[in-house]
């Protein structure tokens, strides 16, 4: 009997045996989302507080704004809690687990990020997929200015950048080092100036009113590159500012070291 018995263990999940039903341990499902009408995927990953590139990762997703209603996506494993230790901040803790420090804010609804204490527990969000064999780059803001419009989806479209409202003619700077692949104009974007950086890095810098770089040319973070402006399709005087990592467009709040300008 004792034979047969674990024989129906290791055939089935749930065995009825003498009138006993025996249900064997279940891996916990990993969590989904379905994707509902109006939804993308930006305000997805702001619901769970994720960020959007990581939430791309873990499903598949090259272009963020082909996703269709009744899409089951992953959201990865549950958090790890992490006790804070003396001397840390949440910057050191971010940069400790290669995640973003306003994911790291959001994720722990930090009112005040500065106050925190040794022996805090703080939540960290599961990273989840393939490692990237190379650090995470960190860049500068490209000018001062209001943030006018951010990455994600508007007026029915994807938004690949964010927009910085400035007026005509300030200073444009490298968000980091790098080698100019375009200085010129691209319909659309008007005077744009394009950098190459390492790791698979690009930055684009659009509407400008005069290109003061050319192709070929080498620059250091926060070199003057451009005067801001109102050319190509544009609404308004204001810079529009992109980061792509291996071609694709990301957010680039998730990748500017200081988020205050």
């Amino acid at each position: 009997m004792k034979a047969i018995y674990q024989k129906f263990l290791s055939l089935t999940l749930v065995t009825a045996f003498a009138g006993i039903t025996v249900v064997a341990p279940a891996k916990a499902a990993e969590p989904i989302h379905k994707v509902r009408s109006g939804e993308s995927l930006w305000s997805i990953a702001q619901k769970y507080h994720m960020d959007v590139e990581t939430l791309a990762r873990i499903n598949g997703i090259r272009n963020p704004e082909y996703i269709k209603v009744g899409m089951e996506l992953k959201l990865g494993k549950g958090p790890q809690i992490y006790k804070v230790k003396p001397g840390e901040s949440i910057w050191s803790i971010s940069k400790k687990f290669g995640i973003s420090y306003k994911t790291l804010v959001r994720y722990n609804n930090l009112k005040n990020p500065d106050k925190i204490f040794p022996g805090m527990e703080i939540k960290i969000p599961a990273k989840v997929g393939v490692k990237s064999k190379h650090k995470q780059r960190y860049f500068i803001w490209p000018a001062k200015g209001r943030v006018s419009s951010s990455f994600g989806f508007r007026w029915g479209r994807m938004h690949n950048g964010v927009d910085i409202a400035l007026p005509v003619g300030r200073d444009v700077r490298a968000a980091a080092g790098g080698k100019v692949i375009w200085g010129g104009w691209i319909n659309g974007y008007g005077y744009t100036v394009i950098i190459e950086h390492s790791d698979g890095y690009r930055t684009l810098y659009a509407h400008n009113s005069r290109v003061l770089v050319r192709g070929g040319d080498w620059v250091k973070q926060g070199q003057i590159i451009a005067k801001s402006g109102n050319t190509g399709r544009s609404t308004g005087p204001h810079l529009h500012f992109e980061i792509q990592k291996d071609g694709r467009p990301v957010d680039p709040m998730i990748y500017i070291k200081d988020l205050r300008r």
